[in-house]
């Protein structure tokens, strides 16, 4: 589960860099003004994707429940 997790961190970092390669000097220096800001911002946009990732998951299984539970049903 942890390799897991450093696999995750070391591709957001590789698709950052990338990103950054991307930017001219002056886009670069307004995206770093503060790396703390910019750094929880997109930790913030990696907790919303699995967070929304999950969510539909969840909501996979619960249809999934819904649809069986009806076919029982409608055995009976």
């Amino acid at each position: 589960m942890r390799l897991a997790t450093k696999e995750q961190e070391m591709q957001e970092c590789t698709t950052q860099i990338q990103y950054l390669k991307q930017l001219s000097v002056a886009q670069l220096r307004s995206t770093m003004v503060d790396s703390a800001i910019n750094l929880f911002f997109l930790k913030m946009k990696a907790y919303h994707h699995n967070a929304s990732s999950q969510c539909g998951e969840h909501k996979e299984i619960d249809c999934i429940a819904i649809h069986d539970t009806r076919q029982h049903v409608m055995l009976l």
